[in-house]
């Protein structure tokens, strides 16, 4: 893959989706890999909703640290959110129900979750 493009196009597959979301977690912070996977993903989050759900569905069956979890869940859940709630929230919440996803492993993520769902709500 040529890293000077936006290492993702439309309709992206799941094994593209994973390789962002490897990029976007376990790179370092400080490279141009990982901030090209950064804005991959808030581009993601912005422009095609529904494949960044599908993008938090696959990062809640991989095994993260609690730190990455975290860092998942406080910024790109928080930004899904925030921009697209009502079409969002109740997905999320069948899903942290009945899958776990993205269940209170860190004390952020449990806040995010009691308090960020609510405020989704309109």
């Amino acid at each position: 893959m040529d890293r000077r493009q936006p290492p993702i196009g439309p309709n992206p597959s799941d094994q593209e989706l994973l390789d962002l979301l490897h990029d976007y977690l376990f790179l370092e912070s400080d490279t141009e890999e990982q901030q090209l996977a950064f804005d991959a993903v808030v581009d993601l989050m912005a422009d095609a909703p529904e494949d960044c759900w599908r993008l938090i569905e696959l990062a809640a069956k991989m095994d993260l640290t609690d730190e990455q979890t975290a860092y998942f869940a406080a910024g790109r859940v928080e930004d899904l959110l925030g921009r697209h709630g009502n079409a969002f929230i109740d997905r999320l919440e069948l899903a942290a129900r009945k899958e776990k996803l993205l269940a209170a492993r860190t004390k952020t993520q449990s806040g995010l979750l009691r308090c960020g769902l609510s405020r989704c709500r309109s």
